[in-house]
């Protein structure tokens, strides 16, 4: 179970990762935001939130916002294959 910190924690990440796909927040911002908010997690949690969660942090953690210096191959990745991840992470817990 996850303790209160971390599941607030996780909610604002939803929420900033809601806030991107709508077109709320650019993706330099919301990169910048969601790195701050997950390094306000203590410990590690379980179930599909957490999970949600971590699948949207990597991607965060694989986009690149300048086109010279992503490297595909290597798994860069854009702001647009970002933001196609991150809306079907978010319909993960809108389908659960």
């Amino acid at each position: 179970m996850p303790s209160n910190e971390n599941a607030s924690a996780e909610r604002q990440q939803v929420t900033l990762a809601r806030r991107f796909v709508g077109g709320e927040l650019a993706a330099d911002d919301f990169e910048r935001a969601y790195f701050h908010a997950r390094t306000s997690r203590w410990e590690d949690t379980d179930g599909l939130l957490a999970n949600v969660v971590d699948q949207i942090g990597f991607a965060v953690d694989d986009y690149v916002a300048k086109d010279g210096l992503r490297e595909p191959a290597k798994g860069d990745i854009d702001e647009d294959q970002l933001r196609e991840i991150v809306r079907t992470q978010l319909s993960r817990l809108d389908d659960a």
